[in-house]
C-alpha cells in the first residue's frame, strides 16, 4: 500500500529517508526519542511501517507491545535503550560520545576507544545523537552545536571537534577533567589546559553582534581537517584578544557616559 495521499496530486510518497530528514529538521539529532514520546504521549502514529525499529525499540521499553506489534516492529536485537539513556544522563560521558561522533569516528571506533559495545553506541547515535550520515551538511551541524544556550563548554569543545577531527577531540577530551580549575602556568600542561580554559571563555562572545568582528571565525571552513594549532591557537591570538579587549573598552566607555550625567544631576541636588 502507498505511503502518498493518492486524493492530492502534490503529495509525495513517505519514505524512510523523508521521515529521517523531516524529523532532523523538525526535532534535531534525538529527533527518534522526540518521535517515539510524542507516540507514547498520544498513542497515536502515522506511517508505521517506515519509522524503522529504533523508534519501537524506544516506545516498547516505555510501554511494552502487544504480541503482534512485537512481530512486526521489533528487531531480532533489542536495543538498548537504557545503557543509551544512562549515557545521555552522564554529561562527561555524553560530552565523550557525542564530540568523537562529530570528529568523524565511527561507532565501532568510539566503542573501542571508550571500551563500550559498538551496539550500545550504535543506540546511542541512532536514539539520541543521530548526526553521522550528516556530517557534510556543515551549516546544520554548527546549528545544532550552538543549541544548549549557556553550555560553552559543549559548544567549544563540539566545534573544535567537529573542525578538527579525532586528534583534536582527543586532545580536548585528554584534559577535560582539569578545566576550569587553576592552572600552574609555569608548567606546559597548565599553559594547554589554561588556553582551552580562554577558548571557553571566549566562546560566549560569538553571541554577542559584534562577535563576528571581534574574535573571527574559529577557522576556515573549506579546511576540513586542519592541524591543532589552526583550532586552538586561532582562539587565543594576539589579535583576536587585542580586538576584544579594545571591544570591551569601547563599551565600558559608553556605560561610563550613560552614568556621568546620572552622577552631576545627583550632585547638582545635593
Amino acid at each position: 500500500m502507498s505511503n502518498a495521499d493518492t486524493n492530492n496530486p502534490h503529495s509525495v510518497e513517505m519514505t524512510e529517508e523523508i521521515i529521517r530528514n523531516v524529523g532532523l529538521h523538525t526535532h534535531g539529532p534525538d529527533w527518534r526519542w522526540q518521535r517515539a514520546e510524542n507516540m507514547i504521549r498520544s498513542g497515536r502514529t502515522s506511517n508505521s511501517d517506515l519509522l524503522g525499529p529504533t523508534i519501537w525499540h524506544i516506545v516498547h521499553h516505555a510501554r511494552p507491545l502487544g504480541s503482534a506489534f512485537r512481530s512486526k516492529y521489533l528487531t531480532a536485537r533489542d536495543v538498548d535503550v537504557s545503557g543509551a539513556k544512562t549515557i545521555h544522563g552522564n554529561r562527561m560521558k555524553r560530552l565523550e560520545v557525542e564530540s568523537r561522533l562529530l570528529a568523524g569516528m565511527s561507532f565501532d571506533e568510539v566503542a573501542s576507544t571508550m571500551d563500550l559495545s559498538a551496539e550500545l553506541v550504535r543506540d546511542y547515535g541512532e536514539i539520541f545523537f543521530d548526526v553521522r550520515p550528516s556530517l557534510n551538511a556543515s551549516s546544520w551541524i554548527m546549528q545544532q552545536i550552538e543549541t544548549e544556550d549557556n553550555d560553552y563548554l559543549r559548544r567549544t569543545l563540539y566545534r573544535h571537534a567537529y573542525l578538527g577531527g579525532p586528534e583534536v577531540c582527543q586532545y580536548w577530551l585528554d584534559r577535560l577533567g582539569c578545566l576550569g580549575e587553576e592552572h600552574d602556568l609555569s608548567t606546559e600542561r597548565g599553559r594547554e589546559v589554561e588556553r582551552l580554559d580562554q577558548c571557553i571563555r571566549l566562546e560566549q562572545f560569538r553571541d554577542e553582534p559584534w562577535s563576528d568582528q571581534t574574535l573571527g571565525n574559529l577557522m576556515d571552513l573549506m579546511r576540513p581537517e586542519p592541524s591543532l594549532p589552526d583550532t586552538v591557537d586561532a582562539m587565543m591570538s594576539q589579535q583576536t584578544l587585542q580586538a576584544m579587549v579594545q571591544e570591551l573598552a569601547r563599551i565600558a566607555a559608553q556605560v561610563e557616559s550613560k552614568e556621568v550625567p546620572e552622577r552631576d544631576r545627583s550632585q547638582t541636588v545635593a
